[in-house]
């Protein structure tokens, strides 16, 4: 017989029942930066852009376009790869993270879903799934239980990862350009186009850099998603490349990554 916890119990102490608590840890205020349904004192992505995964931070391209591999930062001063990285089906052009698992967009070959922790000997990422799509696609995004994958015709499809290697199809919307950016907040989805003039050079997997037209969309429907409006990147909510893991900013640059010391303001020097 399965007993249901009682609707009092408060084994955290921070105020807030076991039933609705978003967090084992106490997060009395429930803070949950991206609203993925994680509190943010459980959360080792906070921000919700599937770059990190605690003291690790995945990549594709690392070595050739066809590249998966995972970076250990446990020791900011001495960054280690860890094994020699996977071999993806199609053109990795992007990576979101949900847990252990990483959905990569491969272009033409689709989605490919891969473990990023469980893996043989050799601590490679191990493909355990796979998600065909109509078109290329181009980036994916992953919040809370969805996944969003878009694709050059200008589609967004919106899939459930209630069962994460099997996505079940939920709707999908239709943006004006070709979007390469996908950010998610709550139900609202911003979607920031290709760069004009990279057309070529995206289609062929050498750079989709974004441009500063973003279409903003409501998906609190899955199956009737709604423009909400839009606007330039450039006026409004900045497209940052860097990522922060506790007190650590993670800076991509041209050759590999920066690690950098992040101090609170008003610390003492």
């Amino acid at each position: 017989m399965i007993v249901a916890p009682a609707a009092d119990v408060d084994r955290d102490g921070d105020g807030v029942p076991d039933l609705v608590d978003n967090c084992p840890i106490a997060n009395p205020a429930q803070e949950d930066f991206d609203q993925d349904g994680i509190g943010d004192a459980c959360d080792p992505d906070r921000d919700g852009d599937g770059y990190l995964i605690g003291d690790r931070v995945c990549l594709t391209r690392t070595f050739n376009p066809r590249a998966l591999r995972c970076l250990s930062i446990a020791d900011p001063g001495d960054p280690r790869w860890e094994g020699p990285g996977s071999r993806t089906e199609g053109l990795a052009r992007d990576l979101a993270v949900r847990g252990e698992l990483g959905y990569v967009a491969e272009g033409l070959a689709g989605v490919g879903i891969y473990d990023l922790v469980a893996g043989p000997a050799e601590d490679r990422p191990v493909e355990v799934g796979f998600l065909p799509v109509s078109g290329m696609a181009l980036a994916v995004q992953v919040h809370g239980d969805r996944l969003f994958v878009a694709t050059w015709d200008g589609k967004v499809r919106l899939y459930s990862l209630s069962v994460p290697t099997e996505p079940l199809y939920l709707g999908e919307l239709q943006a004006s350009g070709h979007p390469v950016g996908i950010l998610v907040q709550g139900t609202t989805v911003h979607l920031q186009g290709l760069a004009p003039g990279w057309a070529p050079a995206c289609l062929l997997g050498i750079a989709c850099p974004l441009g500063d037209e973003v279409e903003v969309f409501d998906v609190v429907e899955p199956q009737v998603p709604v423009k909400v409006g839009e606007y330039l990147a450039s006026q409004s909510l900045p497209w940052v490349t860097a990522r922060f893991t506790g007190d650590r900013l993670i800076v991509p640059e041209a050759r590999g990554l920066r690690v950098l010391g992040v101090e609170p303001v008003g610390a003492t020097p």
